[in-house]
């Protein structure tokens, strides 16, 4: 968790150099630049989380050759499915933007920092991918010094490209693009040291069915979370382009910022005790799975509940961070813009853990409903909606509306599967590879 908070930190520290530095600009062609880099993530995540969920299961069944094969199968698929990816958008790169409303100088800062970040992406998904299997494989520290590293030296780099060499957008596309690349050599090294568990043999590089069907399976609900946010982001900055300019996709890229930090650490929580949880329910040891979990839940509610009060009680000093007083419409229109989206901040601790702790026990059909669910049921009907009757307080309710909503929905459903683990029978054959397989009988 402390590699992810000073992630967050790190997101923070650049768009404050996005926002002070470069303008308000700068804030809105990084938002319009969101739904390619997510989507370019979650083809990252479909295969780094599925195969170190993968990774912790066959290990916890003490099947060491069978989880090299994971790590190897993992490699080759992320370099197969990325590199295709990456193409496909940057054909389509120009004509998206412009549908999505980008226009005039903020078109072209957000066409070259787009371009870059995506081209070069493959670094960040063979670096934060199998950066995952690290903390599967039992070495979390590592793991945390990875993120710091990579941290820090994109704060390096933007100081160096956005304030000293004053490279603007190409700058801020550099940063991020070897930064990555840093992350990427550090963490492949890994693997061929004696610290690592794992290694990679030219066998373990063949596809098999048996490796490959189970990556994607687990590795599909986060990639729906990732892809259905990319349609959201995709809605949202359409809608804030049309009913409030592209000042108010600026703001939005700011309250995308603060929330980040508060997200991350949750995320670096929960990603922290999937593989204990995904060990234990391999090795059928419930009491230890609700204790993991339970504990994941209750730390992810007091970070998230620490963040809610500062942002309610100081939203202007917050935002304040990331623009100047030279723009106090942007800072007066921010401030109630912040308020209103995180307004249910508080619960998103236990939402992000509960989707988590599906994903660790080889469940993966819950959390794609869930995803779902929240991005697609929810929140983009609500931002089609609500602008034509509030107009652009509408794009800023959508969000606490639909968080509110899902919130009650993934409660009852922790109720029952709770419920149900309470009652397993301590001696029930559990086939972890038949769940991972078949979704269906998950979702039953």
């Amino acid at each position: 968790m402390i590699g992810m908070a000073v992630q967050g930190v790190t997101n923070i520290i650049t768009g404050i150099f996005l926002g002070r530095v470069l303008g308000p600009d700068a804030m809105a062609a990084v938002q319009y630049a969101t739904p390619f880099q997510v989507i370019t993530i979650a083809f990252g995540t479909l295969v780094g989380i599925g195969s170190a969920a993968l990774v912790s299961l066959r290990l916890g069944k003490k099947s060491h050759q069978e989880a090299e094969e994971t790590m190897g199968n993992a490699l080759i698929l992320t370099l197969l499915i990325c590199s295709i990816e990456i193409i496909l958008q940057l054909i389509f790169l120009a004509p998206l933007l412009r549908l999505s409303g980008a226009e005039g100088e903020v078109f072209d800062m957000a066409w070259t920092y787009t371009f870059i970040t995506v081209a070069s992406s493959i670094f960040a998904n063979l670096g934060f991918g199998f950066n995952n299997i690290i903390r599967a494989e039992g070495n979390p520290r590592v793991a945390m010094n990875s993120v710091i590293t990579v941290a820090l030296s994109s704060v390096a780099l933007n100081w160096l490209f956005i304030v000293w060499l004053q490279w603007g957008a190409v700058g801020a596309g550099l940063s991020v693009a070897i930064s990555n690349l840093i992350l990427a050599v550090w963490v492949m090294g890994f693997f061929f040291t004696k610290k690592s568990l794992l290694k990679f043999h030219w066998n373990t590089l063949r596809l098999r069915k048996r490796t490959v069907l189970p990556i994607l399976r687990i590795g599909l609900a986060p990639w729906t979370m990732q892809a259905t946010a990319c349609i959201q982001a995709a809605v949202l900055n359409y809608q804030l382009s049309h009913f409030g300019g592209q000042d108010a996709v600026a703001i939005m890229g700011v309250v995308i910022r603060i929330s980040l930090i508060v997200f991350m650490l949750i995320t670096g929580l929960s990603q922290g005790a999937q593989p204990i949880i995904g060990y234990n329910y391999g090795a059928e040891q419930w009491g230890r799975v609700r204790q993991a979990f339970g504990g994941a839940i209750v730390g992810a509610t007091v970070i998230s509940t620490i963040g809610f009060a500062i942002i309610m009680l100081f939203p202007r000093a917050v935002m304040s961070l990331f623009l100047t007083e030279e723009h106090q419409h942007l800072l007066n229109d921010g401030v109630p813009a912040l308020r209103i989206c995180l307004l249910m901040m508080a619960t998103s601790g236990y939402q992000i853990v509960s989707v988590s702790y599906f994903q660790a026990i080889g469940r993966p059909g819950f959390s794609i409903c869930l995803t779902i669910m929240r991005r697609l049921g929810f929140l983009t009907p609500l931002l089609l909606i609500l602008p034509h009757f509030w107009s652009i307080t509408g794009c800023w309710s959508a969000y606490a509306i639909a968080d509110g909503a899902a919130a009650i929905v993934i409660a009852i459903l922790i109720a029952w599967e709770m419920g149900r683990l309470t009652v397993q029978p301590q001696s029930q054959e559990l086939d972890s590879e038949k769940t991972l397989i078949n979704i269906s009988e998950d979702l039953y």
